[in-house]
């Protein structure tokens, strides 16, 4: 399977599991962090890496990448999620990829 489709596929799982009900979960495998601010963490991949994926993905990245959607709601972070896979420029034909699949796949989230 390539990239894109295993992320995908794994992406819409967790979308199909996951509601505002669920959006402050802790997701006990991410110690800190609830189930809205794994997706945060989840769309600031793709974000990090269209701004600059040089100076991305260093120390700390993640959690700021949380932070800087701490006043979205779920529904949002998952919106932008989508629209980053219709929209990833280049992304998935990059060095990022296999850690962003691994990392989706990774991730248990209940609803």
């Amino acid at each position: 399977m390539d990239p894109k489709a295993a992320y995908e596929s794994s992406f819409e799982r967790i979308r199909s599991l996951v509601g505002d009900q669920s959006a402050d979960v802790e997701v006990p495998t991410c110690p800190g962090w609830t189930v809205k601010d794994v997706v945060a963490h989840l769309a600031d991949f793709f974000a990090v890496f269209k701004a600059d994926p040089e100076k991305g993905f260093s120390r700390g990245w993640g959690d700021e990448g949380v932070e800087r959607r701490r006043s979205r709601s779920l529904q949002e972070c998952l919106q932008e999620v989508s629209e980053h896979l219709q929209d990833h420029g280049g992304f998935f034909e990059s060095q990022f990829a296999p850690v962003t699949v691994a990392d989706v796949l990774a991730i248990p989230v209940r609803g």
